[in-house]
Order: structure tokens, then C-alpha cells, then sequence
């Protein structure tokens, strides 16, 4: 936000009481070369009680093209000018090389009251290419108007442009709902490049779309620079990712509608171009294509397999088969017991129990999270040169094994840890009362972020404390 090339943090806390009841109060902590400081840089509160102020925040990318990165805040519940009440507003500051600006340089309201507006905002790229990042705000509640009536909280999605005196006062496009209860806006974000055109695409969320299933819209840059300015938005151009309503017969491939209800199975576009996708509660399997996607599982047992592009694929509850494909790529398990397998290079994260790690020629960076963990890892694709374990906030007896003939022993709250192999292990964990290390062969070294009372070794070994 201010220039300096490290990256800040901006959090909400939208029932802040500021003295005139919980209006909220958004905070921003600037980082450097020493980190993020220790109070906040930068703190505005909501001029309206009870606005939820902060109840969103986001980057707005550089909307007015001055070299600094803007932010954008939505407060879903603020009043609105003379009688309309709740209907929500978001706010834009500017950032500069001292930071953000003191007070904000825009501020928006929903179109009608209760509407939520501002429930999300979010940066969306620069779909009209004019060089200025644009903004997008969702009002989840808001009742839109077509030929059958009204559609109460079918929702909204308002789309502001940027331009070289910051956003504009009104949205050039807005983009309805088409079903009543829906809630579309509830949630949205930038999708990146999806159809690899040089456009950016956006992805709304419609969180009670055919009653509690929900559905996530891809809306592409292309469709949306050709009706600026035209009649709203809706059912043109879109790739749909729909929770619960079709099974596995109905999915035809490459079709830009994605039906998840049953144990599907979903081949994103192998175009280069990103991807998203989305599950439900069912196991399903997915296939990622070339591009840089993200894809989440539902909760039970689920196979997702990315391909050359750097992919984050997400397991849930159940028993997960993860494979990254060549990419740098992010494999995170979830709760069961997961297969995460790379091809060159990953960050791994397996909790829950009993996972399988199989790894690239890359460096790999294993984090196990969670109680009770117990990762068998494949010798034979093991890095002892290159890969690094991190057990964090273990809590539970952990068991890795396979990582060829030395063990490593620890007893206090690590105790049953058994780690074979010369390798780097970083423990962030207190509590440790004894460490014992017993090594054939090679150099281990283990960091230690918190006390330990003894430390016993044999052989050659380096400790890093």
C-alpha cells in the first residue's frame, strides 16, 4: 500500500464498538524487512452505528494507476442517506508512499434497504483494459425486478471501474440474480485468467441458489467488456460449478457447465488457462487441466489430480488422493487419510492421520498439522538433500516412518515420534522434556522454536537451536 515492496495486512473486525455502538473498525499493519509491526499503521472506523464496517476487506489493486496498491472495505449493514436503512456501502482508500489515505476517496450504497451491499468486495482486475483496476461489490439481499415480478433477495453484483481520479461514482454494469432467495453476491472474488484470453474473469457466489445447494458463477472478461454499459448481466457466458442437482450421466466433457451432485468426475479445460472448481459432500474425483487452477473437494474421499500449471488442490473430511502434477504446486489433505503425490516441487499439508507423501524432483516442504498425525512417506522419492518436514502445533503422538534406516526419538508431548533418515525437522511445540537422537550415518538438523530441557546425541549431528 505503500510502496516500499513488502506486502501488508488489512483485517476487519466488524462489531468493533467505537463508542456509538459496534460500527466497526478496519486496521492496517504495514510490513517490512522485519516483518509486520506490532500495532497497527493505519485504523479507520465506520461513521454509521452498527454498519458492520470491515465486515469485507480487500485489495482494490491500483484503481487510479498511481503505483500503490488501494483498499477497498464493505459495511453490509451501514444506513444510507435519508431514509433507505441497512442497505450497506463500501468505501475505497487510497494508498500512497505514506499509506492510505486518512479518509476515504469514494463510498458507495446498495440499491435498496437490507440489501447487504458491501457483504463482499473484492478487486476484479482490469476487465475493461484500460490499464486501472476495478472493483466489485456484491449486495446478496438485494430484490431485483424482471418480467415476472420481483425476485425478493435474488441478489446483485456491482461492477466500478477505475480511472485515473480513482473509481467511479456509478457501477457500469450490474449483474442480477435470476432467482428469488438465491442470494447471488454473496460471495465473489477475481478468477484470474480462466479462458486464457488476456482477460480477467470473476467468480460470484450464490450461496442458497436452488434452495441450500448454492451455486459459483465464472463470469468471463470478455463477455463482460462487451455489455459495459449495456443491459444487465445474466445466464450469458458463464461457467457454472452447481452443487447438487445433476449425477454423473448428465456431466458431458467440456462442457462449461459442471454439475457436482453425485461421485463425479470433472476434466477442467486442458487449455493452459485457469480453473476453478468446487465440491459438495459426496466423493467425486476431479482432473485439473494445463492452466494454474484451484480445485476443493468435498467432504468425503476425493481423487484431484492438477497437471503442468502451479495448482492448490484441497481435500476435506475424507480419505484423499492428491496429485499435483509437475507445477508448484499446493496439496493440502484435510482431515483424513490423504495420498499426496508431486512431480516437481510442492508444498505438502497433511492432518488428520495416516497420509502418504510421494515426492518430486523439486524441493518439497512438508507441514503436518493436526492431532495424531502418522505419515508414511515413500523412500524411494524422498529429497534427504533438498526436502524439509515442519511438524506445527502437534499436540498428539505423531509417527513418521520409511525415510530409510536412522531413527529419530522424542518423548514428553512428541512421544512415539519416529523419524528414519538424515533430514531437516523444525518443531514449533513446547513441552518437550527429552530428545534422543540416533543416527547411523549423515548430519541431522533440528530447529527448536520453544524450550527444550535436554538434548541427547550420538554420532555426527548438527543442532540448530
Amino acid at each position: 500500500m505503500n510502496g516500499d515492496g513488502f506486502a501488508d495486512l488489512i483485517g476487519g473486525a466488524p462489531k468493533y464498538d467505537t463508542g456509538s455502538g459496534e460500527a466497526g473498525r478496519v486496521s492496517v499493519w504495514l510490513g517490512s524487512a522485519q516483518g509486520l509491526s506490532t500495532t497497527a499503521d493505519w485504523q479507520a472506523d465506520s461513521p454509521d452505528s452498527g454498519a458492520d464496517f470491515g465486515r469485507s476487506v480487500a485489495s482494490a489493486g491500483d484503481v487510479n494507476g498511481d503505483g500503490f496498491d488501494d483498499v477497498i472495505i464493505g459495511a453490509r449493514l451501514h444506513d444510507a442517506p435519508g431514509s433507505r436503512q441497512k442497505e450497506g456501502a463500501a468505501y475505497l482508500y487510497l494508498g500512497s508512499a505514506t499509506g492510505l489515505s486518512a479518509t476515504a476517496s469514494w463510498t458507495a450504497f446498495g440499491p435498496n434497504a437490507g440489501s447487504f451491499f458491501g457483504n463482499y468486495v473484492a478487486s476484479a482486475g482490469d476487465i475493461n483494459g484500460d490499464g486501472f483496476d476495478d472493483v466489485i461489490v456484491g449486495a446478496p439481499l438485494a430484490a431485483v425486478t424482471d418480467s415476472t415480478g420481483t425476485l425478493a433477495g435474488a441478489g446483485q453484483v456491482f461492477l466500478y471501474l477505475g480511472g485515473s481520479q480513482g473509481l467511479a461514482a456509478n457501477p457500469a454494469l450490474v449483474i442480477d440474480g435470476d432467482q428469488a432467495g438465491g442470494h447471488f453476491g454473496f460471495s465473489l472474488w477475481s478468477a484470474g485468467d480462466v479462458d486464457n484470453d488476456g482477460l480477467s474473469d470473476i467468480i460470484v457466489g450464490a450461496k442458497d441458489y436452488n434452495g441450500a445447494e448454492g451455486a459459483s458463477f465464472i463470469y468471463h472478461g470478455a463477455s463482460l467488456r462487451s455489455l459495459l454499459g449495456a443491459t444487465p448481466l445474466f445466464g450469458e457466458d458463464r461457467d457454472v460449478i452447481d452443487f447438487a442437482t445433476v449425477r454423473p450421466s448428465d456431466y458431458t466433457e467440456g462442457a462449461q457447465y459442471a454439475a457436482l451432485g453425485g461421485n463425479d468426475r470433472v476434466n477442467l479445460p486442458g487449455d493452459n488457462a485457469a480453473s476453478i472448481a468446487a465440491g459438495y459432500e459426496t466423493g467425486r474425483q476431479f482432473d485439473a487441466g494445463s492452466g494454474d487452477d484451484y480445485v476443493s473437494g468435498g467432504s468425503l474421499g476425493d481423487w484431484i489430480a492438477g497437471d503442468d500449471g502451479g495448482d492448490a488442490l484441497f481435500g476435506a473430511a475424507g480419505a484423499d488422493s492428491l496429485d499435483g502434477g509437475a507445477g508448484m504446486d499446493l496439496l493440502s489433505g484435510g482431515g483424513g487419510k490423504d495420498v499426496l503425490t508431486d512431480r516437481d516441487g510442492a508444498v505438502f499439508i497433511g492432518g488428520g492421520g495416516g497420509n502418504l507423501f510421494h515426492t518430486g524432483a523439486g524441493r518439497d516442504l512438508f507441514v503436518l498439522a493436526g492431532g495424531g498425525v502418522n505419515v508414511l512417506a515413500d523412500d524411494s522419492t524422498f529429497d534427504f538433500a533438498r526436502d524439509r518436514v515442519a511438524i506445527v502445533g502437534q499436540s498428539a503422538p505423531a509417527d513418521l516412518q520409511a525415510f530409510i534406516t536412522s531413527s529419530f526419538i522424542a518423548t514428553g508431548a512428541y512421544s512415539g515420534l519416529d523419524v528414519n533418515g538424515t533430514m531437516f525437522l523444525t518443531r514449533d511445540q513446547a513441552g518437550l522434556s527429552t530428545l534422543q537422537d540416533w543416527l547411523d550415518r549423515g548430519a541431522e538438523i533440528l530447529e527448536f522454536h520453544q524450550n527444550v530441557d535436554v538434548l541427547l546425541a550420538r554420532e555426527s549431528l548438527d543442532w540448530a537451536l
